[in-house]
């Protein structure tokens, strides 16, 4: 067994942990003890029995908990899991395929061979794990709900139960819903179930892959996707499948390297398509990715640098700021697909920019405290010390800390931006680059509080695309500690609070006394505010206050269109609504005019 496991203990003294222990009797596994709720079971074999709390008192010292019970095992490994220093897995999640094992073995001697990178990303069903679900998950959840599969019946419930779910669309109509929830034709060949070539207007499948949209006619490498149904992409149009909203990502991305994604997902879930890589042209730095029920599982028997092994359920946590995404306990729309898609970048972005040795946190629930090094007795576990230890991060120390981590070494004057960019244009451009004639340094902080248009990922990747070519500046998330909710609500409330007189002297303060002695920030730019009450009454507090801590606040001039109005953000979002693209090209960078394209356009 790859985790090396000695010493066990087995919680559950029913006819599973019986059944486990016989297993495990001719090993080198010693099982510890039984723990069980009813400390007086009468195990058949020379065991103690002990109660959970008496457990955790005792504190033995094993390797692992295998929880044998399988209704509310994945609650029990959550509680276990945050109260002991070993690991804590569900027996289920150690019960495999032999198949699957096999061909995964295969598949990872090829990738070795290759010097590939392999993913396998388990996606099982999420709409009956996540966390602080919302009325309609609750729905599903309870009456394990199918909708799709009765799409065919051509019910006016039906279709009035799916187009919420697409309605933020402009080709949104019942034709339209009609054509992408259609579930494709497919041919079974070689262990693996392929989609049928199709041609049409919104699903399109040539020589068994699916289509994706955006893919770079020149590139360094590719990621090859494999996997079921949600890999395919069924219930969205070719440009909203994962690979297509990723392939966007990486094209507005910072990579030095210029990636290519492909769609060989299937129907359904193919485990023969393991061996079957070895038919595709995967070559060196490639990387393979798979979606599918189950995989995760088989991470206890897979041992390689270059395999990685997350789950995915996890992501779909609330609270998001993706809508509506589950059609069911397991499929989704194309918001949902756009949520794995970002989810997949963050994993997919530190491999690209070459850290071998980064580890990603393993965000599956069952098994995510199981690397914890401190051993947490139970008196100490309240809920304000649970919620302190999982905000940690969120902390300003945090922050601080995080920001230091990010600090160049630069003499000279250090300036600073915090702007939302929503989207990035011309005028922010501008901005960041009269401010670079006036300082050596710039740190650009974008706007992190996700109640915008447009989401943060987007716009910080926008601001990174559209500066890229200019040298001495970096561009970092602002955190909870500049504009945000907590230190600038009214900020996020313009329209409503416009005639308020607004207090900003908490943001104010954090920036003086702890963001900018951090970075060494001895200059703050902001641009001229002509049209919004809010903001330029936050740029009068700061210049009021900020030099008295020694930093300088200087207005620049907004950079003004055509017809001598400012550009700016809402200007940009108001034409958008109009689909005027020839007047959106001229006040933004290329970048944003892609992006905008790309998601807006029918």
């Amino acid at each position: 067994h790859n985790n090396s496991w000695k010493r066990v203990a087995i919680y559950g003294g029913g006819d599973l942990g019986k059944m486990l222990y016989e297993k495990l009797y001719a090993t080198e596994v010693t099982v510890t003890c039984i723990i069980d709720q009813n400390p007086s079971l009468q195990f058949p074999y020379n065991l103690d029995v002990v109660a959970p709390k008496q457990f955790l008192d005792l504190h033995p010292t094993v390797d692992a908990v295998i929880v044998t019970p399988i209704i509310d095992s994945a609650k029990i490994c959550h509680e276990l899991s945050s109260r002991v220093a070993c690991s804590v897995v569900s027996l289920d999640s150690l019960i495999i395929e032999i198949e699957d094992l096999e061909k995964l073995h295969i598949a990872s001697e090829i990738i070795e061979q290759i010097k590939a990178r392999m993913f396998i990303l388990d996606l099982s069903d999420p709409g009956r794990v996540v966390e602080n679900m919302s009325s309609l998950e609750i729905l599903h959840k309870l009456t394990q709900s199918h909708y799709i599969n009765h799409l065919n019946r051509s019910s006016d419930l039906l279709m009035s139960f799916l187009k919420p779910f697409y309605e933020d669309l402009p080709t949104c109509n019942e034709g339209y819903i009609s054509e992408v929830c259609k579930l494709p034709e497919y041919i079974y060949r070689d262990g693996i179930s392929y989609p049928k070539d199709i041609r049409s207007k919104y699903f399109n499948v040539i020589h068994g892959m699916r289509y994706t949209t955006d893919n770079p006619s020149n590139y360094d490498n590719t990621i090859h996707f494999f996997g079921d149904c949600r890999a395919l992409g069924i219930l969205a149009e070719d440009k909203y499948t994962i690979q297509s909203q990723l392939q966007r990502l990486l094209n507005i991305s910072d990579l030095s390297q210029r990636i290519r994604v492909l769609n060989y997902g299937s129907v359904c879930r193919s485990p023969g398509i393991f061996y079957h890589i070895e038919h595709f042209n995967i070559r060196e730095n490639d990387m393979v990715v798979f979606i599918g029920k189950n995989f995760y599982n088989l991470r206890h028997y897979v041992d390689s640098k270059r395999v990685h092994f997350y789950s995915l359920d996890s992501a779909f946590d609330r609270p998001h700021t993706y809508g509506e995404v589950l059609l069911s306990n397991a499929h989704m729309n194309h918001r949902g697909y756009r949520l794995l898609a970002d989810k997949i970048y963050s994993i997919l972005s530190d491999f690209l920019r070459g850290s071998d040795d980064y580890t990603h946190p393993d965000d599956y629930r069952r098994n995510k405290m199981s690397r914890r090094k401190e051993f947490i007795p139970l008196k100490r576990l309240d809920v304000g010390e649970t919620d302190a230890r999982q905000n940690a991060n969120s902390s300003l120390d945090g922050f601080l800390a995080h920001l230091k981590s990010e600090k160049t070494s630069c003499d000279g004057v250090i300036g600073s931006i915090v702007m939302n960019c929503n989207p990035f244009t011309l005028g922010h451009r501008y901005l960041i680059e009269e401010a670079l004639k006036q300082c050596d340094f710039l740190y650009i902080f974008v706007v992190e509080e996700d109640k915008s248009s447009f989401p943060f990922k987007d716009r910080l990747l926008l601001v990174k695309a559209g500066t890229d070519d200019l040298g001495r500046l970096k561009v970092l998330p602002s955190g909870s500690f500049m504009i945000s909710l907590m230190t600038f609500p009214e900020y996020f409330l313009k329209d409503s609070a416009k005639d308020a007189k607004l207090d900003a002297s908490e943001d104010i303060r954090i920036f003086a006394e702890s963001i900018a002695p951090s970075l060494n920030i001895s200059k703050r730019f902001v641009g001229e505010e002509p049209t919004d009450p809010i903001t330029r009454q936050y740029n009068l507090a700061m210049i009021e206050e900020l030099p008295r801590s020694g930093i300088e606040v200087t207005v620049i001039p907004r950079k003004l269109r055509q017809d001598g109005t400012p550009i700016s953000a809402s200007c940009v979002r108001a034409l958008l609504e109009e689909r005027r693209f020839d007047c959106i090209s001229q006040i933004v960078p290329e970048p944003t005019l892609k992006y905008l394209k790309d998601y807006h356009v029918s």
